[in-house]
């Protein structure tokens, strides 16, 4: 079951959906849940992920990913009506587009066809296949990003050359010094940040930004701000004239696959397995 937030009628009546909807009253509102079978959801999730351009071996290995990101979900929240929601906390879910051509169609249903019932595990158990767009160049730990809860052998620290120049590997982005402080909640405009107030880390990216008795890490700065105009938290700051500029890299947390990177690596003539297993060391491949 895939919960579709908000007001559910706003958003179903522009998409199409498989299986069945349960409307959930609440006080002043609802909320809808589509019961659908994984495959379907699949067919959904894929196009609202990735490009559809991408080549097909790239595909095949977001299919897996996204099949057992939603298996995970599905044994870790038995007790609630919903396994997954339609946004980014999960996985993007935007029903069914009645104008993809037939051969698009075709593809995503090539991918999930060829790689049907195939899942990541780790000792025999779904992983949480995390994902992203671009690591910009290295891949995070996922203990590192989230925390020693999330101390994984397959979601390690490692170099991540495939991602290196493809889209969403570089970025830029300016923002004016005083709605910088506005969007921190910082009500002192009278205060000018500087470049000491950026604090670096040994790869010389920044850790976190110190202003008088307040501290923000990285991760609050992006959400902050927000996170398609700070894109990851991998950036250099320089400030001038009372504008800030970002030069950062990748495109999401940079845990797990990134998805430029797959395609990439699907260049160069690698199979989904060799995705997988660049991606997610330490894990196999399983029908579940």
């Amino acid at each position: 079951p895939v919960l579709i937030y908000g007001n559910g009628l706003t958003k179903i009546k522009e998409r199409y959906y498989f299986g069945y909807f349960k409307i959930v009253p609440e006080e002043n509102n609802f909320y809808i849940i589509n019961y659908i079978p994984i495959e379907s959801y699949l067919m959904s999730v894929l196009p609202s992920e990735v490009p559809i351009s991408f080549n097909i071996e790239a595909l095949k290995a977001q299919t897996i990913v996204a099949r057992t990101y939603s298996y995970y979900f599905m044994r870790k929240y038995t007790a609630r009506d919903f396994d997954v929601d339609d946004t980014t906390s999960y996985q993007v879910y935007n029903g069914f587009n009645p104008d993809f051509r037939k051969e698009i169609v075709e593809k995503i249903f090539k991918a999930i066809k060829e790689t049907e019932g195939l899942i990541l595990t780790y000792n025999n158990e779904p992983i949480i296949a995390y994902f992203h767009a671009n690591s910009g160049g290295k891949i995070i730990s996922a203990k590192e990003y989230f925390g020693s809860h999330s101390d994984f052998p397959y979601l390690i620290t490692q170099e991540d050359p495939y991602s290196v120049d493809m889209p969403s590997y570089q970025w830029n982005f300016e923002i004016n010094n005083k709605i910088f402080l506005n969007k921190l909640n910082i009500t002192d405009l009278s205060i000018d940040i500087s470049e000491s107030n950026f604090i670096y880390n040994e790869n010389n990216l920044v850790k976190e930004l110190v202003i008088n008795n307040y501290i923000f890490t990285t991760k609050e700065i992006r959400r902050s701000i927000g996170y398609t105009n700070i894109k990851s938290e991998k950036f250099k700051v320089s400030i001038k004239n009372g504008i800030i500029l970002f030069e950062g890299y990748g495109y999401g947390h940079g845990v797990g696959l990134s998805q430029w990177g797959a395609e990439n690596m699907a260049r160069k003539k690698k199979k989904f397995k060799d995705i997988l297993k660049f991606y997610y060391p330490n894990t196999k491949i399983e029908s579940f």
